[in-house]
């Protein structure tokens, strides 16, 4: 759950269409405001501190965004964010802003907690399903990550899904419910060691072998 918010000072941004690349040139990264009860806004930031703040907050941390010089600041999530295809580099960001009063839905990772006591090394393992989901929260209570307690699966018949996950207070989850988060399956067989199976048989040898069998009791009886 979030307990500190990160604050981020943009800059009214003047320059737009194409000539924004000579910003980028400049260390300087366009980005876009926009929500509820806001008019949008084309801004600016420093690139290495975006990109640093990109990192440390991820996706589902609000942050604050101060607009300097008048320090109007604004509750917001990262939205779309682009990157240039050859250097990866962040180009541009779209900034959400959200009331901290209202519910807002965001998608929150799954992280595995405990270990399944069905897991037995050369026999089973451990089948992830999906590793996010939908919830609705404020935005401050939004959490960093669901802890999802493999604990409970102690054998093979036994699924955990997004309906069994346990979540904060306040924070209700939007997915489906039946959707699986982890289960314990055998390990198939990679290869069958021909050693152990059964050996081919040649019907047609059999018959000509049974064929001899009679031939020769004939001949022991005719002596």
């Amino acid at each position: 759950m979030t307990n500190q918010i990160t604050t981020l000072e943009v800059q009214h941004r003047f320059i737009l269409g194409k000539q924004v690349k000579e910003l980028r040139r400049e260390g300087v990264t366009p980005v876009h405001l926009y929500g509820p009860g806001i008019s949008s806004q084309s801004l600016q930031v420093d690139g290495a501190i975006l990109t640093r703040v990109l990192s440390e907050s991820g996706r589902t941390r609000p942050l604050m965004v101060q607009i300097a010089p008048d320090g109007e600041e604004h509750l917001v999530f990262i939205g779309n964010v682009q990157f240039h295809p050859v250097t990866n580099a962040v180009i541009h960001v779209d900034f959400l802003r959200v009331d901290v009063n209202m519910h807002t839905q965001a998608q929150i990772p799954l992280a595995l907690g405990g270990s399944a006591p069905a897991v037995r090394r050369g026999v089973s393992m451990l089948l992830r399903g999906v590793s996010t989901v939908t919830i609705s929260s404020l935005p401050l209570n939004v959490p960093d990550a669901i802890v999802a307690d493999i604990s409970g699966l102690d054998d093979l018949e036994k699924v955990l899904r997004v309906g069994d996950l346990i979540v904060p207070e306040g924070v209700e989850i939007l997915s489906d419910a039946g959707q699986m988060v982890a289960q314990v399956v055998p390990i198939p067989n990679a290869e069958i060691d021909e050693s152990e199976s059964p050996a081919l048989v040649d019907d047609d040898a059999i018959e000509q072998s049974d064929q001899e069998t009679v031939v020769s009791d004939a001949d022991e009886i005719g002596t």
